[in-house]
């Protein structure tokens, strides 16, 4: 797990210092920004549970959501942190979330990532 907190620490490099629901709002303004910033913790708790290299099939089989939504948060993702760095800023989410013991997207979107 060590490696895996490096890894997306390095790839955090080129993402500015703040919290998701910043990076989302900046992005979307601040009533779509929130509510897609609590997608991407979704796409967090998802890459905890089943690793980096989770697949559509797996975020719509844990969250019980139709395919499409599962590739629109995605693509949110994607617009927001970048087509190489988006599963590396999950994972460090994750981890983020895991050693502040969050589970809510409400307190996670709060945390700090940078």
């Amino acid at each position: 797990m060590a490696s895996r907190r490096r890894k997306a620490a390095k790839a955090l490099a080129g993402v500015k210092p703040g919290s998701v629901l910043d990076h989302y709002t900046d992005a979307f303004g601040v009533h779509k920004g929130a509510v897609r910033a609590a997608h991407f913790v979704q796409i967090a708790i998802v890459a905890w549970e089943y690793g980096r290299d989770f697949s559509n099939a797996d975020y719509v089989n844990f969250w019980g959501v139709d395919e499409t939504t599962g590739w629109n948060h995605r693509r949110e993702a994607r617009a927001v942190y970048g087509d190489e760095v988006w599963r590396d800023v999950a994972v460090q989410l994750a981890d983020a979330m895991d050693r502040a013991g969050v589970r809510s997207p409400v307190q996670a979107v709060k945390l700090a990532l940078a």
